[in-house]
């Protein structure tokens, strides 16, 4: 069995966190050919490295025999209050990515499971993410419910 092991992601790790990222949206059919995802990899990076560096980003890097194997992020921001959420406090879960040979051997669980931990030290009562038909299963698993009542428009 193989041992993992979790860590803050720090600015540093940035090229490893824009590189999976790359990778997340290749595994699902992205619309990201080739080229275009040559000249999207430094925008990713230099997002992920000034979001970290001022705090609006939150990372952690996962391990296998001191490897990064795989990596999940969170958005923390302050919005409007609300009867459930009182302090405004909320973390949104993006960039969850583990590499194929690592798949379905708990990786994203324990993830998942350090910013649950993580969010509660805080103060938070819920998070949430967007997720692949693919990975929705794998959510559903760790306690996450489809919301209904989220809409987007693109402008």
């Amino acid at each position: 069995m193989e041992k993992y092991t979790i860590r803050n992601a720090i600015y540093e790790d940035a090229p490893i966190l824009a590189s999976f990222r790359l990778k997340m949206f290749q595994d699902n059919q992205s619309y990201l050919d080739p080229k275009s995802a040559l000249e999207v990899l430094p925008f990713f990076e230099k997002s992920i490295a000034e979001s970290l560096k001022n705090g609006a980003l939150l990372g952690w890097m996962v391990s296998c025999e001191g490897s990064p194997i795989g990596c999940g992020c969170a958005h923390y921001f302050i919005k409007l209050p609300t009867p459930e959420n009182p302090s405004g406090k909320s973390l949104y879960i993006l960039n969850m990515f583990t590499l194929e040979a690592h798949r379905g051997k708990g990786v994203a669980g324990l993830i998942i499971e350090t910013i649950k931990d993580y969010a509660r030290e805080i103060g938070i009562k819920r998070v949430w993410l967007n997720t692949s038909v693919s990975g929705k299963p794998l959510y559903e698993k760790l306690g996450f419910e489809t919301m209904d009542d989220v809409m987007e428009i693109f402008v």
